[in-house]
């Protein structure tokens, strides 16, 4: 068996072990077979190649590249999958401790399961993404950051959505346990056309969220930014913060809540007491192993 140098570069390679701090990148059009990634290690794909029977150890490092397509991966335990720049990736599960980074590709119809976590950043664009929490102490989260966009993403028992200055468009946010941390969040950029239905909730703290709508038992909560056009349903709950701004919600639509003392100032319904759901914690790593250096970047929500 092979042992990966600190950087190996190769148009083929068979049975080679990638240990803590080496990287083995497959070039354009060649394969790597029964390759093992130990913790700190990385295997990248670039210009079409392809791996097979590949093993990834909990700490390993996964990075597709321009041209190359990846179907039904499945990430585990503290394994970073990274889709690069013209890359694909479709199917994907992210499982607890695992993490997916979208930089420049594009992922579709990925599963997020509790514990694990998404993020999106410049260039990079989800769809379909599917976000099941397993309840408040492991919740499945996506992270759209400055230039990502998040499209037809579905939100579920804890499943959560932050919008840190990119795009969300078409959010469904289903059922959250009482007292759970799960739903669209939208800090900075935008959200629009999200649908909210009985027990999902969307907090607005920033940005900007149009034509949400709001099902019976849906809430948006606007504690900061600008609500606009949203379609509220019999039973769907607007709440409007003393930090927040709706637009063209009509009146009798921004319900008051058993537990919120509201008064009317003006046109909006303005409230000091409002239940807002807390920002959960969220942070989420950006890197990859070169030459024995991993550089960083951050996105952190929330929480003293």
């Amino acid at each position: 068996m092979n042992a990966a140098r600190p950087s190996l570069r190769s148009s083929l390679a068979s049975t080679t072990q990638v240990r803590n701090g080496g990287v083995l990148e497959i070039l354009s059009g060649g394969s790597a077979t029964s390759t093992t990634v130990s913790s700190g290690g990385t295997l990248e794909l670039t210009g079409g190649a392809s791996a097979t029977s590949t093993t990834f150890l909990a700490g390993a490092i996964f990075e597709i590249g321009s041209g190359v397509a990846v179907s039904g991966f499945g990430a585990i335990r503290d394994v970073v999958f990274a889709v690069g720049s013209g890359a694909t990736a479709t199917a994907t599960t992210v499982s607890s401790g695992a993490e997916m980074i979208v930089s420049g590709g594009a992922a579709s119809t990925t599963s997020v399961l509790g514990g694990g976590s998404v993020l999106v950043l410049s260039g990079g664009t989800t769809l379909g993404d599917v976000l099941v929490g397993s309840g408040s102490t492991l919740p499945a989260q996506e992270i759209v950051g400055s230039g990502g966009i998040a499209a037809g993403t579905v939100l579920s028992n804890t499943g959560i959505l932050v919008v840190s200055g990119g795009e969300a468009d078409g959010t469904i946010v289903n059922n959250n346990p009482v007292g759970g941390s799960g739903g669209l969040y939208v800090l900075a950029g935008s959200a629009s056309g999200a649908t909210l239905n009985n027990g999902g909730v969307e907090t607005l703290l920033g940005g900007v969220s149009l034509a949400t709508q709001v099902k019976n038992g849906g809430v948006l909560s606007v504690a900061g930014g600008v609500d606009s056009a949203a379609v509220v349903s019999n039973g769907g709950l607007v709440l409007v913060s003393s930090g927040g701004t709706d637009s063209g919600t009509p009146l009798g639509q921004c319900l008051l809540g058993t537990r919120v003392e509201a008064a009317m100032d003006g046109e909006h319904l303005v409230s000091a007491g409002v239940d807002v759901p807390e920002v959960p914690a969220l942070g989420a790593r950006v890197g990859a192993e070169r030459n024995g250096h991993r550089p960083s970047a951050a996105v952190g929500v929330g929480g003293p």
